[in-house]
C-alpha cells in the first residue's frame, strides 16, 4: 500500500478557514444578541421591581389616612411646609426620588428612578401612576389604595405631584 504524501492545496485550507470564520461570525452575533436582551429584560425587570416596592410603600403609608389632599406641581414648594402639622409625600424631581416628610424627617421611599408621578383620587380610593427610567428602558406602573379611614372630597388638581395627608383622626381639616 502505498500513500499519497501530498498535503492540502492552499485553496483547500482557505476554504476551510472561510468557513470557520463565518461560524465564529455567526456565533458571536448570536452570542451578542442574547446578550443585549439579556441586559434589557432585566433592566426592565429591576426597573418594574422598584416601582412596584415604591407603589406598595406609598399604599402603606397612606392605607389609614384620615385626611389627604393633591397638591399640584405649581402650587408645591418642599421649603414651604411644616412636616410637624402634616406628613408629605412627594416627587423629587432632582434625584428622580420619591420623598415622604413627615415630623421625624425625610425618608426616600424609592430609588432614584421614577421619572414622574400622578395622583388622582376618587372616593376613597387614590389611583397614582408611577413613572421610571432606567438607561433607554422606560415603564410605567398604574396602582391604586384603598383609604379605609378617609373622610374628605377629593379635590383633584391638574398636575398633582404631591400629597399632604394626616393619620391623626382629630386633624383640622384645611378648607380647599
Amino acid at each position: 500500500m502505498i500513500r499519497n504524501k501530498q498535503g492540502f492545496t492552499i485553496i483547500e485550507t482557505l476554504a476551510v478557514l472561510a468557513i470557520i470564520l463565518v461560524l465564529m461570525a455567526a456565533v458571536s452575533t448570536l452570542f451578542v444578541f442574547s446578550q443585549r436582551l439579556f441586559l434589557s429584560t432585566s433592566q426592565r425587570n429591576s426597573l418594574h421591581n422598584s416601582l412596584r416596592f415604591t407603589a406598595e410603600r406609598i399604599s402603606k403609608e397612606l392605607r389609614f389616612a384620615f385626611f389627604l389632599e393633591l397638591i399640584d406641581e405649581p402650587h408645591w414648594d418642599v421649603n414651604g411646609i411644616d412636616p410637624n402639622e402634616y406628613s408629605y409625600i412627594y416627587l423629587d424631581r432632582d434625584t428622580n426620588s420619591v420623598i415622604m416628610l413627615d415630623g421625624e424627617g425625610s425618608h426616600i421611599l424609592s430609588e432614584g428612578k421614577i421619572s414622574d408621578i400622578s395622583f388622582y383620587g376618587n372616593v376613597s380610593t387614590l389611583l397614582f401612576t408611577l413613572e421610571g427610567e432606567k438607561g433607554t428602558v422606560k415603564y410605567s406602573l398604574d396602582s391604586s389604595v384603598r383609604l379605609l379611614n378617609y373622610r374628605c372630597n377629593f379635590q383633584n388638581p391638574p398636575h398633582p405631584i404631591a400629597i399632604r395627608f394626616s393619620m391623626d383622626p382629630n386633624v383640622i381639616i384645611p378648607e380647599p
